[in-house]
C-alpha cells in the first residue's frame, strides 16, 4: 500500500475517533482539525479551524488556502469529505445555522438554502419547536459515482437534500414534534433510501419521493 495512503488512513481513523456522538457537541475541540480521504491510489486532505471555518487543502506537500467569496462568521464548523472513484467532494457545515458550502476549484461556494417554510404556526406539516441544544448534521451515501447528501436538524427533524448547488426541503406528511433525531442512509447499486429516527420515542420515517412517511407501529 502507498505510504501516503497508509498515513492518511491512520489519521482519518484518529480524526473519526475524536468526533462527538450524533447531535452532540464535543467537550473540547482543538484550534485545528484535519480530514483525509482516500481517492483511488492517493489521498486528499483538508485542515480547518472549527471556530472560524478557515480551511486549507494539501497540494504537493504543502497547504494551500481555500478561498472565500466572503469570510464566514464565527461559529462551530465541521468538514465532510466524500470520495468517489476518481475524485472527492468536500462540504463545510456550520452546525448552529446549517449554512453549508461545497468546494469547487479550491473555493468555498455556498449551497443555496431552500425557500422559507410557511409561517403559519398551526400548519401540521411544519416541524414544531426549535430543538434547543441540537445542531445541524450531514449524512451522505453513494450510488455509483454520485453522492447523495442530506442535511437535517437533530432537534426538529427538518431535512433537505442537495441538488446541484441548492438545498431542496424534504416534505412531511404529518406533524413532527421536537425530539432527538438521527438520519440513516443506505444504497444499492441502483438507488438509495433514508430513514429518520426519533431516538427518544422510537418514531421512524422512511423517505419516499422526497417525502418523509411515518412507519406504522405494530398493533
Amino acid at each position: 500500500m502507498n505510504l501516503y495512503l497508509r498515513v492518511g488512513l491512520v489519521l482519518s481513523c484518529l480524526a473519526c475517533s475524536c468526533l462527538a456522538a450524533p447531535g452532540q457537541e464535543p467537550n473540547s475541540r482543538g484550534a485545528f482539525e484535519m480530514r483525509l480521504v482516500r481517492v483511488g491510489d492517493t489521498y486528499q486532505g483538508l485542515r480547518f479551524k472549527p471556530a472560524t471555518g478557515e480551511a486549507w487543502q494539501i497540494a504537493a506537500g504543502k497547504w494551500e488556502t481555500i478561498t472565500e467569496a466572503e469570510a464566514p462568521p464565527a461559529g462551530s464548523y465541521d468538514i465532510v469529505l466524500i470520495a468517489t472513484e476518481e475524485n472527492f467532494i468536500a462540504l463545510r457545515l456550520e452546525k448552529a445555522t446549517g449554512a453549508t458550502w461545497i468546494l469547487k476549484a479550491r473555493k468555498w461556494n455556498r449551497v443555496k438554502e431552500p425557500p422559507a417554510p410557511k409561517q403559519d404556526k398551526d400548519d401540521p406539516l411544519i416541524p414544531k419547536g426549535k430543538g434547543a441544544g441540537k445542531v445541524f448534521e450531514l449524512r451522505h451515501i453513494r450510488v455509483g459515482d454520485r453522492a447523495h447528501i442530506v442535511r437535517f436538524h437533530a432537534g426538529t427533524g427538518a431535512a433537505a437534500h442537495i441538488e446541484r448547488d441548492s438545498f431542496e426541503s424534504l416534505a412531511e406528511t404529518g406533524p413532527v414534534m421536537p425530539g432527538d433525531f438521527d438520519v440513516t442512509m443506505i444504497a444499492t447499486d441502483q438507488r438509495w433510501m433514508a430513514f429518520r429516527l426519533d431516538r427518544g420515542s422510537g418514531a421512524t420515517w422512511l423517505l419516499q419521493a422526497n417525502t418523509w412517511r411515518r412507519v406504522s407501529e405494530p398493533e
